[in-house]
């Protein structure tokens, strides 16, 4: 639901875990590795188009760098949360994250 994005808008800094899934959407959205914060609130800044670009997203065309990018954000060395797209600990996290790293591993096969 677009009025559950506003939960994650909110956070002046989010928790680790829920950035590193946000930075990962709009990685897939954008194309842009490792958005800062703002950045990632900017592309929520309307929940309606946010959600409709992740519906717009055509897991059978991501581009190969896309998928090495997001592996490197997943599984970089100084991650602080190496269970960062494990979908119950994002779960325990945020709700809302928790639903769109589902998303994630639904609709990209690098997961």
């Amino acid at each position: 639901q677009p009025a559950d994005l506003e939960e994650l808008k909110a956070f002046a800094m989010p928790p680790p875990r829920v950035l590193t899934v946000i930075q990962a959407v709009v990685l897939l959205q954008t194309g842009k590795k490792e958005a800062p914060w703002t950045d990632c609130q900017g592309a929520m800044a309307d929940p309606k188009k946010f959600l409709t670009n992740c519906g717009a997203v055509n897991a059978d065309a991501v581009p190969a760098q896309t998928c090495k990018d997001l592996h490197d954000l997943y599984f970089r060395s100084d991650a602080p949360h190496k269970d960062a797209m494990d979908v119950s600990a994002a779960n325990g996290t945020s709700l809302v994250a928790g639903v769109l790293c589902e998303w994630l591993h639904a609709v990209h096969g690098c997961l």
